[in-house]
C-alpha cells in the first residue's frame, strides 16, 4: 500500500513589487482584521503599509518588538478576540509573523502574513515557534490550517538588512539535505505521513536556485538600501542598468525559493539534524544574537558531518556558503570557542529534538560532539566571511 502523504500550502500566495496593497481586497470575512506590525517597519515604511492600515478591512494596529514569547501571544490574542477580529494579519520579520499566528490560533481565527525580509520560511507555515523570556527555544506550535493569504512585496523585502536575507538562505539550503534524511530514515513530515513527491522536487529546487540568483539577490538589496542613484564603477550606464535588472529578477526567484517553496517543503518532507542544531544552540547565552537562518546554515554543516556526507559535498556546501556569506563555524555565528560544558548543552539539547531522529546513520551524542569539534578545528574553517560578500 502507498504511503499517505500530506502537503500543505497557504490560501493565497502573492509576490511582486507593491502586493501589500493588495492585501486587504484578499482577506476573507469580515471588516476589522487585526494588523501586528514589527514596530521597526511600521517606523521605516509608513507609506508601504498605509494601504493596508487604512482600508476598512484592517481595524486595530499593533506594534510589536520581535519577540514571540508564550505571554506575548495570550495578550495578542485576548486583544483580537476582545475587538472581535475576523482574523490577524502580521506584517514583520518571522518572529512578528509567528506572533501573528499564535495570536490568531488563541483568538480561534484566521492568520495573513506579509512578510517584511526574505529572512525565512514562516509567512507559509503553519507553525510558529514560542521562546522564553532568555531566548531560550520553547518548542513549536501549530495551527490547524495555513495562512489565509501570504503577500511577498518585494519592494518591501528589498530594503531589509542584507543579513536578513543571508538568513533566509541560510534556512532554506538546508531543507533537500534535511528531506533526503528523513526519507531515508523512514521519518514523517511535519503534517504527517511520508515526504510527497511535489515538496521533495521544491526542495531540491532550492540550491540550484539560491547557486544561480544568490549573489545577484544580494547585489540587488544592497542596491536597493543604498537608494536608486548608486552607481557601479568602472561601467556603463546601460551595463549598470542591465546588470540591475537581472539582480531583481534574480531577487524575486531566490524569495520565492526561501518563502514558497522552502515552506512546502520542510513541512510536507520534514526536517532533520541541522534543525535540531537550534534546539542546542539555544542553550548557549551568545547564540541568542544569531538569526535562525544563520544557526541553521551552521546546522547544515553539522549534519553532513555527523552523516559522513562524502567530502565533494561538503565542498560543494562550503564553497556555495562562501559566495553567500554563510556562517562556517560557531565563530561565524559570533560564539566563542565551545568549552566542554558549552558543547555538552548544545549536544543535549540538540538531541532532546524530535527532527533529530530523522539521520541516517542515526546521530549518536559522540557523532554529534565530533562534527562541532570539526567546525572549530578542522580545514575547512578559516574564518568568519560574511563581511567579504554582496
Amino acid at each position: 500500500m502507498a504511503a499517505t502523504t500530506v502537503t500543505g500550502f497557504p490560501g493565497s500566495y502573492l509576490q511582486g513589487p507593491g502586493v501589500l496593497a493588495r492585501l486587504p481586497a484578499e482577506l476573507p470575512g469580515g471588516n476589522g482584521w487585526l494588523v501586528v506590525v514589527d514596530a521597526t517597519v511600521a517606523r521605516h515604511h509608513p507609506d508601504a503599509l498605509a494601504a493596508l492600515t487604512g482600508s476598512p478591512r484592517t481595524g486595530e494596529v499593533v506594534e510589536v518588538d520581535p519577540a514571540c514569547t508564550e505571554d506575548a501571544v495570550r495578550r495578542l490574542g485576548a486583544r483580537a478576540a476582545r475587538s472581535l477580529a475576523p482574523g490577524v494579519v502580521g506584517v514583520g520579520g518571522g518572529s512578528v509573523l509567528d506572533l501573528a499566528k499564535g495570536a490568531a490560533l488563541h483568538a480561534g481565527v484566521e492568520v495573513a502574513c506579509a512578510p517584511s525580509a526574505a529572512s525565512s520560511d514562516a509567512p507559509t507555515s503553519r507553525r510558529l515557534v514560542l521562546y522564553d523570556e532568555d531566548h531560550r527555544l520553547l518548542g513549536p506550535r501549530v495551527l490547524p490550517r495555513g495562512p489565509v493569504v501570504v503577500a511577498a512585496d518585494t519592494t518591501l523585502m528589498a530594503t531589509a538588512p542584507v543579513r536578513l536575507l543571508r538568513a533566509g538562505m541560510g534556512d532554506a539550503l538546508s531543507k533537500a539535505d534535511e528531506a533526503r534524511q528523513v526519507a531515508a530514515s523512514g521519518g514523517r513530515a511535519l503534517l504527517g505521513g511520508a515526504p510527497s513527491r511535489l515538496a521533495l522536487m521544491a526542495a531540491e529546487a532550492i540550491e540550484p536556485t539560491l547557486r544561480e540568483h544568490g549573489p545577484g539577490a544580494l547585489r540587488h538589496v544592497q542596491a536597493a538600501r543604498r537608494g536608486a542613484d548608486d552607481a557601479v564603477a568602472g561601467t556603463s550606464a546601460s551595463d549598470t542598468a542591465e546588470s540591475a535588472e537581472a539582480d531583481a529578477a534574480g531577487f524575486e526567484q531566490v524569495v520565492e525559493a526561501t518563502t514558497l517553496w522552502s515552506g512546502v517543503a520542510f513541512e510536507a518532507c520534514g526536517l532533520s539534524l541541522a534543525h535540531a542544531l537550534t534546539w542546542g544552540l539555544s542553550r548557549l547565552p551568545g547564540a541568542a544574537g544569531a538569526l535562525h537562518g544563520e544557526q541553521v546554515a551552521l546546522g547544515l554543516l553539522v549534519q553532513l558531518h555527523a552523516t559522513g556526507a562524502p567530502p565533494e559535498r561538503l565542498a560543494e556546501v562550503t564553497a556555495l556558503y562562501d559566495a553567500l556569506g554563510l556562517p562556517r563555524s560557531p565563530a561565524d555565528l559570533g560564539l566563542p570557542p565551545l568549552t566542554d560544558a558549552d558543547a555538552d548543552a548544545v549536544v543535549e539539547g540538540t538531541l532532546a529534538s524530535p527532527h533529530a531522529r530523522h539521520t541516517t546513520p542515526r546521530v549518536t551524542a559522540g557523532r554529534l560532539r565530533a562534527a562541532l569539534e570539526a567546525l572549530e578545528t578542522g580545514p575547512l574553517v578559516t574564518g568568519s566571511r560574511q563581511e567579504a560578500h554582496p
